[in-house]
């Protein structure tokens, strides 16, 4: 597991993520990017992944309090719902607008955090949500 600075980061960093970038796009598969961004960072980050686009990024959380942040993805960043069984059951109608409009049926993916969160306990909660 690498763990990245996206702000600040040295050139010698950059290049190992485009590195580690390329590899996982030759082979396939996604990168998860499993933290909390400030604001830099999640731009910095868009710059990095539109400047990789054959590589699938997940951002996990749906990018926690910046969730609308998600709108000015590049095509290739996916995000899950992990956490959603900690939010209010209030916010669900702005969850799932802001699904829709960043691509839900395609780059909305189920996360669960397990073993510190039950699958089982996010399908039930988007049982309440207003999906259809």
């Amino acid at each position: 597991m690498h763990t990245l600075q996206f702000i600040g980061g040295t050139s010698e960093t950059l290049a190992s993520i485009r590195d580690i970038s390329q590899a996982a796009s030759d082979s396939h598969l996604p990168i998860l990017i499993h933290r909390l961004f400030e604001d830099g960072d999640i731009a910095a980050f868009y710059r990095l992944a539109a400047s990789q686009p054959k590589t699938t990024f997940i951002v996990a959380h749906q990018l926690g309090p910046k969730m609308a942040q998600l709108l000015k993805a590049p095509k290739n960043v996916y995000t899950d719902i992990s956490g959603l069984t900690l939010a209010s059951r209030a916010a669900a109608p702005e969850f799932v607008k802001l699904w829709r409009a960043f691509g839900m049926m395609n780059r909305v993916l189920l996360g669960s955090d397990w073993p510190m969160l039950n699958p089982s306990e996010h399908a039930a909660a988007l049982q309440d949500y207003p999906l259809t």
